[in-house]
């Protein structure tokens, strides 16, 4: 989705309390904030590194070496990951584009209560709604009616909150979360259907030490190679499957060099020829 707001908030807090922010170099926060822009202009980004130099107007080079770190503060946005954008900077969108259907509506709240003032003493006719509009402030204020006035505006009654189309009226009360979800939920980086999360925990009722162990894993796992390339499970998958058990893959080419086990046998019986 493309943004109508021509800008948005950077907050220091928002990046210097982030390790993967302050772990990088100069190089790298340049590409990054050159990514924000883009994605808050377009909506996403892609992640191929052959479209990226393109559109960001940076040197291949620059794009190989700092993706890495870059694509660890961006999640997906699609269900193959083609395309990803900042959690932090979605968040603003949604909070943006609530706050102007939310002036729209009030506008228009506001528009009606002015007509219906308009035609409080019965039918007006022709141009004289327009009269009684510029008319009647100045009564209120310097003629003789001013106290009628204000009482009639006292005792006019508010219309009804229409909410904005599409989204429920607001509840007076506020969603009640399970013990220690929140913490769970503020620490892991991936913020998707929390709904079902939700359901998880309520229905495994996790004590203190496995949401320790929890916090400890998910810190643990942000350091990952594949965690800063952005392939971060869903959470309520990464809580279905237990993956704070989880150990780093080993990458090829990493491990001990060691004999292949077949190899084993073979070498055994020579030694007994």
């Amino acid at each position: 989705m493309q943004s109508k707001a021509p800008a948005f908030q950077c907050y220091p807090n928002d990046y210097m309390n982030k390790e993967e922010f302050i772990l990088m170099n100069a190089e790298e926060r340049g590409v990054f904030f050159t990514a924000l822009m883009y994605s808050w202009k377009n909506g996403s980004l892609p992640t191929d590194l052959n479209l990226l130099p393109k559109l960001l107007s940076l040197d291949q080079a620059e794009i190989q070496r700092s993706w890495p770190k870059v694509s660890a503060l961006f999640i997906p946005v699609d269900s193959q990951g083609y395309r990803v954008a900042n959690d932090g900077l979605e968040k603003q969108r949604k909070e943006k584009s609530k706050f102007h259907k939310a002036l729209s509506v009030a506008g228009q709240r506001g528009a009606q209560r002015r007509w219906e003032n308009l035609n409080t003493d019965g039918q007006i006719e022709d141009g004289q709604a327009i009269s009684q509009a510029i008319a009647r402030p100045h009564e209120g204020q310097w003629g003789k009616d001013s106290s009628s006035s204000s009482t009639a505006t006292t005792e006019n009654k508010k219309p009804p909150f229409i909410p904005p189309e599409g989204e429920q009226p607001p509840s007076s009360k506020p969603e009640s979360l399970p013990e220690g979800f929140v913490q769970f939920w503020q620490a892991y980086p991936r913020h998707e259907n929390r709904k079902k999360c939700v359901e998880w925990w309520k229905r495994h009722k996790p004590n203190q030490e496995l949401l320790d162990r929890m916090l400890a894993a998910i810190a643990r796992q942000k350091s990952w190679q594949k965690w800063r390339e952005g392939y971060i499970p869903h959470p309520s998958t990464w809580l279905t499957g237990e993956r704070w058990n989880d150990e780093e893959p080993v990458r090829p080419g990493s491990g001990p060099t060691c004999c292949p086990p077949r190899l084993k046998p073979l070498a055994t019986d020579l030694s007994q020829i």
